[in-house]
């Protein structure tokens, strides 16, 4: 009877030893969140700033060398057609070719010449800071005076000239833009510029009204760069245009800042992987931890293709049958570990 006693005795405690020691394995076998890839669709995208501004216009262009003497429109206003823009002061024929022709000449130069009698039809000559006054049994030539009116309806936009401006025939005055009809001028820094495509997707928000979302197309890729003075100093950028199509509501303005989202690049059934779960090996080859059935987080080489805002692109070496260790940093290849919750993707 002491013998069996004895048995049962030492069988409990060897269970118990051996319970103790598997949960003591157990309790120090490390947890692991793990998760599966999921086909999605990605995009980048270049943020860059701007202003909205009316589109185009047509440009009024003015009939003759004169003088604006009284200007009735201000930029941002609207007209309809047949409303007064400006007065203008037509210069007389003989000082209009004077003033061509002697546009780069000295003093002495003009003097000789009025007092040739060339120009023997006037008495004055108002050039750079210079004035000729010479005694005359002719009579003052008056300036004869003209109003030009708006030939289409809409705003004024792109106002070149002001009371008191000298124009010359054929020189544009404004521009009278359609009300209905607005754009995005942005300023994109020459190290962006190579990504961007006219007929890109673009998010458009304005800084003055929270909440508004616009939506535009790329329209116009500037010829050129300029220098342009930004929160760094000066930078090199190249101007593009953002034809506004949808989103427009009254509040908008022109000459509101906007911030202007370009899709520049579009892929569907990407694979992304957190940038956390790629680990490298010695020799700088990128890989993951995959969890088995058993348990034993196996490594996979894997390789890599475009970084997005929410992770890296995964061209090969996983699939979405894999279960993936999220964050691998303290866990060695063919090891053993345990899920700390369920997969998730």
């Amino acid at each position: 009877m002491n013998k069996k006693i004895r048995l049962i005795s030492v069988t409990a405690v060897v269970i118990a030893v051996s319970y103790i020691i598997s949960a003591v394995i157990i309790m120090r076998v490390p947890e692991v969140t793990i998760f599966s890839l999921n086909p999605q669709t990605v995009s980048s995208s270049v943020v860059c700033g701007g202003k909205i501004e009316y589109c185009g216009g047509k440009g009024e262009v003015s009939e003759y060398d004169g003088i604006v003497t009284e200007l009735y429109v201000s930029e941002g206003e609207r007209v309809s057609r047949g409303d007064k823009l400006y007065t203008l002061s037509i210069l007389p024929r003989e000082q209009t070719a004077l003033n061509n022709y002697l546009s780069g000449a000295d003093e002495s130069e003009l003097e000789r010449l009025l007092l040739s009698g060339e120009y023997s039809s006037l008495d004055e000559y108002y050039g750079e800071g210079i004035v000729l006054s010479e005694s005359s049994d002719d009579a003052e030539i008056p300036l004869s005076q003209t109003t030009v009116y708006s030939s289409a309806d809409g705003v004024i936009s792109n106002l070149d000239i002001k009371s008191g401006s000298r124009i010359s025939a054929g020189e544009k005055t404004m521009s009278i833009s359609d009300a209905g009809k607005i754009q995005a001028r942005l300023e994109v820094g020459e190290d962006k510029i190579g990504k961007i495509e006219i007929g890109q997707s673009v998010r458009i928000t304005c800084n003055a009204l929270n909440g508004t979302i616009m939506r535009g197309t790329v329209s116009k890729i500037g010829e050129i760069a300029k220098q342009t003075s930004g929160v760094l100093g000066k930078e090199t950028t190249v101007e593009v245009i953002v034809g506004i199509d949808d989103g427009i509501t009254a509040d908008v303005k022109p000459g509101y800042t906007v911030k202007c989202s370009i899709t520049v690049e579009k892929k569907d059934n990407a694979l992304l992987l957190p940038y956390e779960s790629i680990k490298y090996d010695d020799s700088g080859n990128e890989y993951v931890l995959c969890y088995s059935q058993s348990g034993i987080c196996e490594k996979k080489n894997v390789k890599t293709g475009n970084e997005y805002k929410d992770g890296i692109e995964i061209v090969s070496g996983v699939t979405g049958k894999d279960l993936i260790v999220s964050a691998p940093a303290e866990i060695d290849d063919d090891s053993f570990a345990k899920i700390a919750g369920g997969a998730n993707g």
